[in-house]
Order: structure tokens, then C-alpha cells, then sequence
């Protein structure tokens, strides 16, 4: 590798955030999707969604190049047989679409609560490229033929717990990494 070429490998590996959705391939069974979709048949909506399609989200925030992203994307997180990865970056002009005449939901733990699937995915990174990355995951649900008020109600009514996650109506990039706030004990003492 040239010297130019890794100087701009390295410049590109500069902390970011990189999205990876991982969707079934077109024809492989979408078992997640289905499953939403029937039980937003439960809800009694008055529209329901013509499909539902699930994505899985994980968003790193770190120094990876665009190799070590496609390694991350293809070897570690996507079966090749029967799932697609999808990468964005947040310094780059690629973002998420959403396909006309479909509402998004996605739905990510908020800041603070453990993330068992995010450390394990941390953990992964690091015994494959050997850097330390920071990882968030969630889930994306696209709701064809439906708008994103039905989406909302999707997402509150069944796919989430306002105590732990938040929702989101398009696909979450954030520029950072949100935090939670730091616990202060406070010791109150009581007469009795």
C-alpha cells in the first residue's frame, strides 16, 4: 500500500459513526417482520400495514476504515447465505432512506440501559480488527402503506417500553453518542 493510500486510509478511520442495517435477502423469510405484522392486526387499527419489513441496527462509533467496516458488516454481523448489509456513514452523504409510501419505526435502548447484543458486538469488533469501538443496537421496522402517526402508534403500542427505549419515526444516526446522567447518592437521614 502506497503511502498516500494509507494516509488516506487512516484520515478516513477518524472517529465516526457508522450505521450497518442487516435485512433478510429479497426472497429469504422475513420472520421478524411477519411477526410484527400480525400482531399489529391484533391492535384494531383502523390502517394496518400492507408489509412490515425488520432491519437490525447497530450503530459503532469509532476508528474503523471502510475495509474493517465491510469486514465488521459481511463477516461478523450478516450471513451471507441469507441476510444483506447495509453501511452508512455520518461523515459521508449516504443516510437511510425510506421507500415511498412506507412509514419507518425504530426502536433503540435508551442511554444508560445495558445492551447486552452492543457489548457482545464490541467484544466481536475487537477479536476481529482489534480496535475498541463503542456500539448501540436497535431495530428498524418499515410499515408499507401506512403513514408515520400509524407508525408512532405501531411502535408505542407494541414494539417498545417507554421505560428503556426510545423511538424513532426515520432512520437514527445521531452525530454522537448520547449519555445517560450519572447516578448521586444522596443520604438522607430521617428523625424518628
Amino acid at each position: 500500500m502506497s503511502t498516500a493510500s494509507a494516509t488516506s486510509e487512516a484520515a478516513s478511520a477518524a472517529t465516526v459513526i457508522h450505521r450497518i442495517e442487516v435485512r433478510p435477502r429479497r426472497g429469504h423469510h422475513d420472520p421478524r417482520g411477519q411477526s410484527v405484522q400480525k400482531a399489529i392486526e391484533s391492535l384494531g387499527l383502523a390502517r394496518q400495514p400492507k408489509r412490515v419489513e425488520h432491519a437490525a441496527v447497530y450503530l459503532i462509533e469509532g476508528g474503523l476504515t471502510s475495509s474493517e467496516m465491510d469486514r465488521v458488516a459481511n463477516e461478523l454481523l450478516a450471513d451471507c447465505v441469507t441476510q444483506t448489509a447495509e453501511i452508512h456513514a455520518s461523515n459521508r452523504a449516504s443516510r437511510p432512506t425510506v421507500a415511498p409510501g412506507s412509514a419507518v419505526v425504530e426502536v433503540h435502548p435508551l442511554p444508560g440501559v445495558t445492551d447486552p447484543a452492543a457489548e457482545s458486538v464490541q467484544l466481536a469488533i475487537h477479536a476481529l480488527v482489534g480496535k475498541h469501538v463503542e456500539v448501540r443496537t436497535g431495530d428498524r421496522y418499515d410499515l408499507q402503506g401506512v403513514d408515520a402517526v400509524v407508525a408512532r402508534t405501531v411502535g408505542e403500542r407494541l414494539l417498545a417500553n417507554h421505560v428503556i427505549h426510545a423511538i424513532h419515526t426515520e432512520p437514527y444516526f445521531p452525530n454522537a453518542f448520547p449519555s445517560g446522567k450519572p447516578y448521586e447518592l444522596a443520604i438522607r437521614s430521617v428523625a424518628i
